[in-house]
């Protein structure tokens, strides 16, 4: 998955007292065994891969909110200082 579709699927937001951040992803499975994390159907015939891609789509997303915590940081020490 390219970032930019992880970055287009994925909500981050400020926690409520301004102090880090909140990811929220969704995750539906179907009772036709259909997963889709947020947009983002995988549906692979094999479970084994379906279950790589699914952790494949997770992990970037968690690569992107430490980016975004980094960017963060840098921006609050960059305006304290």
């Amino acid at each position: 998955m390219r970032m930019e579709a992880v970055r287009d699927t994925t909500k981050i937001e400020e926690t409520p007292n301004g102090k880090g951040l909140t990811m929220t992803v969704n995750v539906r499975l179907y009772d036709d065994g259909m997963l889709v994390i947020d947009t983002v159907p995988m549906n692979n015939r094999s479970a084994d891969i379906e279950l790589v891609s699914a952790a494949s789509v997770f992990c970037s997303k968690l690569a992107l909110l430490k980016l975004e915590s980094v960017k963060r940081l840098a921006l609050e020490e960059a305006t304290s200082g």
